[in-house]
């Protein structure tokens, strides 16, 4: 059970490293049309009938990168090279 908690707790801080870049990417200017919290919102609030907010659109970009990476990651953890799990997590997302 405590490794779960861990993998979700690693997925999870993978996730606000990927917000800051995010964030920063936005205050610079840089490729404006990619606004993945916006896309997210939309689909959100055209697949599933949510709220067309932004919350709806970072509460789904936090769900993907803790929960549904995180569960796509366990089962293919033994089959990743290296020996330590930050180092197989590098190499699943540069794969992924």
């Amino acid at each position: 059970m405590l490794n779960i908690i861990k993998g979700f707790a690693a997925g999870f801080a993978a996730t606000l490293v990927l917000s800051a870049l995010m964030m920063a990417k936005s205050a610079m200017g840089i490729m404006p049309e990619l606004n993945v919290i916006a896309m997210l919102t939309q689909m959100g609030h055209q697949l599933m009938g949510l709220d067309q907010t932004l919350m709806t659109g970072w509460i789904l970009h936090f769900l993907i990168g803790t929960v549904i990476w995180v569960g796509l990651f366990v089962p293919s953890a033994g089959i990743l090279p290296g020996s330590a799990y930050w180092r197989k997590g590098i190499v699943f997302r540069v794969i992924g």
